[in-house]
């Protein structure tokens, strides 16, 4: 028998944060669940320790954190084995804390409401002051989760708290890690905590873009979803079924809750068509306007097992150095003596990714050289091709 959902999402009521934007974009289905339903994800130690963090950099303020006492916990690993994990969480609020800017704050976990082009949207800002929007993140690995600068020009909640408070000029996110290794997660002095910043200042055009093709798009599809909607309705994403990066895998300790209602039957495990959004109209504003924006590549030439002799007066960047570099970080990040030693042939994917992360922070390259001769070469391939301009491969 179907459940009668019928708390609705009444925009009006409930203004749309980035967290219901961002997981209506990675599942709609799942967005349903917890917007609808009431059945949020529920936390595991990971976001507990996190909150608590968050409470620590609160409460000091400007002021270093406090010393508390270690959280201990019992958790599974992954052949069901009880393990000791250990946040050290004053180590980890501190090191975040000496990151901060050094300027004086107007305000820790401010919280706002604001309607933009008609909608409401709302937030929680860890870190206010004149000239940054600061937000602390906690992980268990930088791999991952850390944002770059590139990525943050296209991140859902940099782009509301911005819209939110445009006169501020920039946007620092702190992504602090709790381990970087197996080790370091049962005895946190083995290895120090990590943290990883990322500086973005605010443009207004390149801004007032990537808001309304990131933010409002979603937003409006979100808004227009009718009370009392099944969330067995909504579609799957395409990539419901993929092995690696599945969204159906990601987030509490064993993926998402909803996993077995979904997955069923082979019925239930068919990825139906998302349709077309309803347009809202608000009277008095504007009715939105497409905005076709060119992506924004990396790399501006890609030579694949070629050198560009022909331009030798422009510095050439060469892929293998950060390809070792990217294996390194993977290794380092789990524990292992190579990064190819990875669980489920996950190395070379995590490689890829660890590369694209290092890239961002370079970008834009205008000219790369790869050489696909080595498995790790071969590995990055395919992300690397679909992040550049221009490809050549062949005898210049």
């Amino acid at each position: 028998m179907t459940p009668a959902f019928q708390t609705g999402y009444d925009k009006m009521l409930r203004p749309i944060s980035a967290s219901s934007i961002e997981l209506w974009t990675m599942c709609r289905r799942r967005w349903a669940f917890a917007y609808l339903a009431d059945q949020r994800d529920p936390g595991g130690f990971a976001t507990e320790a996190g909150k608590r963090v968050h409470a620590l950099l609160e409460e000091a303020g400007d002021n270093e954190p406090a010393l508390v006492e270690q959280w201990v916990t019992t958790q599974l690993d992954n052949e069901g084995e009880e393990r000791i994990v250990v946040y050290d969480l004053s180590r980890m609020a501190r090191a975040l804390w000496a990151k901060n800017p050094g300027d004086k704050a107007i305000g820790f976990e401010v919280e706002f409401e604001r309607v933009l082009y008609g909608l409401p949207f709302k937030g929680i800002i860890d870190r206010l002051s004149a000239k940054f929007i600061l937000d602390y993140k906690t992980t268990g690995g930088l791999l991952k989760y850390a944002k770059t600068p590139f990525r943050l020009k296209t991140d859902v909640q940099r782009l509301i708290y911005w819209a939110a408070y445009p006169d501020v000029e920039n946007a620092l996110w702190l992504t602090g890690t709790f381990a970087n290794s197996e080790g370091a997660r049962k005895d946190p002095d083995a290895v120090p905590y990590e943290v990883r910043a990322s500086l973005l200042r605010n443009e207004l055009v390149r801004d007032t873009e990537a808001f309304k093709l990131h933010v409002l798009t979603p937003a409006e599809e979100i808004a227009a979803v009718k009370p009392g909607t099944d969330p067995m309705s909504f579609p799957l994403p395409d990539n419901a079924l993929a092995f690696y990066d599945s969204p159906c895998k990601k987030f509490p300790p064993d993926g998402c809750p909803h996993y077995k209602t979904c997955h069923k039957s082979k019925f239930s495990l068919k990825v139906k068509a998302v349709p077309e959004p309803v347009p809202v109209i608000v009277p008095g504003v504007p009715e939105p306007v497409l905005v076709s924006i060119e992506p924004e590549y990396l790399i501006e030439n890609l030579y694949i097992d070629c050198f560009p002799l022909f331009q030798t007066d422009e510095p050439v960047v060469f892929g293998h150095q950060y390809v070792h570099k990217a294996e390194r970080e993977v290794a380092t990040d789990r524990g292992l003596d190579h990064a190819l030693l990875a669980d489920f042939a996950k190395g070379p994917p995590m490689v890829a990714m660890e590369l694209v992360a290092q890239l961002e922070l370079i970008a834009p390259i205008k000219h790369f050289y790869l050489e696909t001769k080595t498995n790790e070469g071969r590995g990055v391939l395919n992300q690397l091709m679909g992040r550049s301009r221009q490809v050549y491969k062949g005898m210049f």
